[in-house]
């Protein structure tokens, strides 16, 4: 900027606004400042293309390239999983369907081993009950033939005692 604008600006009272003026030169004023730091901006990209920007993208592609690697063995890893998943699914389906077998063959094995169980005790049973009847009807007849007996005498002893 040309100098004696900012000397005009600085010089102006407060309040009162300064009257724009137009540069001889235009809107950009080409000094050899400008070029210089021109050059300083050029002298920087190369540097910093040398040691920034090309280290940069070689750990960049590298990373890259080792993700890359990584997934795709993720995704073997993934189909494998998936497979050995199914065929533990299919072995545990399997194992449901033997064990329901041996169930239901255990469960008429059991079945026809308690038949036969209840069969015998029922016997037992039958055989004890009926020696019982057979006891308790002879106990009862004995008893029958002994009542009239023991009737009499039952009613001559009250007779006595009553009498006494």
């Amino acid at each position: 900027m040309d100098p004696q604008v900012l000397l005009n600006a600085a010089q102006m009272p407060l309040g009162v606004q300064a009257v724009p003026t137009v540069h001889p030169m235009g809107l950009v004023d080409l000094d050899p400042t400008a070029l210089i730091n021109f050059g300083f901006f050029l002298v920087l990209i190369v540097v910093l293309q040398k040691f920034l920007f090309e280290p940069y993208l070689r750990v960049a592609e590298r990373r890259a390239a080792l993700s890359s690697g990584v997934a795709g063995a993720a995704s073997s890893q993934n189909a494998e999983t998936a497979a050995l998943n199914k065929s533990y699914e299919e072995g545990v389906a399997a194992a449901h369907r033997q064990a329901g077998l041996k169930r239901a063959e255990l469960l008429g094995a059991a079945h026809a081993s308690e038949s036969v169980l209840l069969d015998g005790a029922r016997a037992k049973v039958a055989v004890s009950l009926a020696s019982r009847r057979a006891v308790i009807t002879a106990d009862a007849a004995k008893a029958e033939a002994e009542l009239p007996v023991r009737a009499k005498a039952l009613a001559v002893s009250i007779t006595q005692r009553l009498l006494s």
